[in-house]
């Protein structure tokens, strides 16, 4: 099901734990996303892991 289909999410922490975890449910669900996380975790493999280019982001950032 493609319940968030028409929904743009950003999530923080994005590259481990419940960053991850919600980044992979809101894949599943078909929502486009924008990750964040700290250089150096390996978030652009993650957005690869994940999906579709042109549908997932992946950014090397602090929000602190």
């Amino acid at each position: 099901m493609q319940r968030h289909s028409n929904r743009r999410i950003l999530i923080t922490g994005a590259a481990n734990g419940i960053g991850r975890a919600t980044a992979a449910f809101f894949a599943r669900e078909g929502a486009k996303l924008c990750l964040l996380d700290l250089p150096d975790t390996g978030i652009a493999e993650v957005a690869r892991e994940f999906g579709d280019p042109a549908t997932i982001m992946s950014f090397e950032a602090s929000v602190t």
